[in-house]
């Protein structure tokens, strides 16, 4: 009973005392005859109520590129340069947007990444050539590719749930995915057009903790728009459209900070438990 009264104090607290979840998020353009080009700008926005701020181009070595693959994990916040021949994994200064270098992957296009017990997991998708999960050692930025057995748009991203299932994002779709055996899974679809006709296109997608399964999106099929869902519900809530209007369709990724109030509901939970057991 203690035990209880003291998880749900937990949640009282962490209603009143924290703020939404801080997510990244990386936006590129685009032109006629490739999915995403230079420049690409680094951007945050509270995960309750949408409000963006605006942080900087990213720059390599002085020079604005294009940037997909967004990850935060270890207090680091790693993206992915892409460039004709491969994706360059860089360490993203989360106030300047500068990338510090880390490893190169020759012949991958890393188009989504999250973050799990000191692994990167990317797609790596280069439509109608490859697709592969890419499972990076943080600590020695090996990598493994494993072939993914359906195909999917290059407009995608992944995160993990609170239950560990790896899901996908991908055009107006979403997925589990299987890390072992690639194996793709369809679970919904967004349908709904949006109020200018368009359909759907989910390129940056991530588990936010607010509320069990919600998930936010980054849509860039004419504007670039925040939307939410409850996992595995495909049924949309808009949270702040039209974010950068000096864009048009591109690429994009969203990355989640863990929320203090997770580690802070578990501790309470673990002391509760240790008294229970005096």
């Amino acid at each position: 009973m203690r035990s209880t009264l003291t998880l749900a104090l937990a949640a009282v607290m962490c209603a009143t005392a924290f703020p939404g979840q801080t997510i990244y998020g990386l936006k590129s353009t685009a032109n006629p005859s490739q999915s995403s080009i230079a420049p690409a700008r680094l951007f945050s926005f509270d995960g309750s109520s949408g409000a963006v701020t605006d942080i900087a181009w990213v720059t390599y070595q002085g020079q604005t590129v294009d940037a997909d693959g967004l990850a935060f994990g270890e207090d680091r916040l790693f993206g992915f340069l892409l460039d004709p021949n491969g994706s360059r994994l860089v360490d993203l200064d989360r106030g300047t947007g500068v990338a510090t270098s880390l490893a190169y992957f020759q012949g991958a296009q890393m188009r989504g990444a999250t973050y799990r017990d000191g692994n990167l997991y990317a797609l790596d998708v280069m439509e109608n050539v490859h697709r592969n999960l890419a499972t990076i050692d943080l600590s020695t930025y090996g990598a493994t590719f494993v072939p993914i057995d359906t195909r999917i748009a290059n407009g995608d991203d992944l995160d993990f749930d609170a239950s560990g299932t790896l899901w996908v994002a991908e055009s107006n779709a979403f997925h589990t995915l299987d890390p072992i055996t690639g194996a793709l899974t369809f679970v919904s679809a967004d349908g709904v057009v949006q109020p200018d006709g368009a359909s759907v296109y989910n390129v940056g997608f991530a588990f936010d903790e607010s509320l069990p399964g919600r998930a936010v999106t980054l849509e860039a099929n004419g504007t670039d728009d925040l939307n939410s869902y409850l996992m595995p519900s495909p049924l949309r809530t808009g949270l702040n459209q039209h974010i950068y209007p000096s864009f048009n369709a591109g690429r994009g990724d969203l990355a989640a900070v863990p929320e203090p109030c997770t580690m802070f509901a578990l501790g309470l939970g673990a002391l509760a438990f240790l008294r229970r057991r005096r």
